[in-house]
């Protein structure tokens, strides 16, 4: 992934897969400009995970079982990433304007700093989600927060 996602980006930005899909030029920009989220999203989380991988070795605290952890946390940073471009340029989040998220280094920055922080960007959004549509945590949750059997998992991300 470390490798892959550069490659990805600039081959998107020399506009390649354009060459299959034949879309309008807008249609295509914002084809990048997902893809370029994504991508982003993906390096970051790609880049959390091998600093953490760093860590636990260093620290003896590396467990083989979370490889599956390893492998699916830039593609899930990236789908993160991807998620919060779509809201901001919805225009949901007045964070930047449209003609600031319309530019490519724009999207890969915060869909990198997106994907590197992703269970904080996700935390953020859920006490958003909280303030708008309510909190529906049961009381169950209160007096027990973590479920049965969670304590050997990697920590968050």
């Amino acid at each position: 992934m470390l490798f892959m996602v550069p490659i990805l980006l600039f081959v998107f930005w020399l506009g390649w897969p354009n060459l299959c899909l034949k879309l309008p030029g807008d249609r295509y920009a914002t084809l990048a400009l997902y893809a370029y989220a994504w991508l982003g999203g993906s390096l970051g989380g790609a880049l959390f995970d091998l600093k953490w991988l760093y860590h636990s070795v260093g620290k003896g605290m590396w467990h083989t079982e979370r490889r599956l952890w390893r492998i699916l946390i830039p593609h899930i940073s990236g789908g993160h990433a991807f998620a919060v471009i779509v809201l901001m340029s919805s225009g949901i989040f007045r964070i930047f304007d449209a003609a600031t998220l319309s530019r490519p280094p724009v999207v890969v920055g915060v869909g990198f700093l997106v994907g590197y922080f992703s269970d904080s960007a996700i935390g953020k959004l859920n006490e958003i989600a909280n303030t708008v549509f309510g909190n529906t945590i049961k009381r169950d949750r209160d007096t027990n927060p973590k479920p049965p059997g969670t304590e050997g998992n990697p920590p968050p991300h």
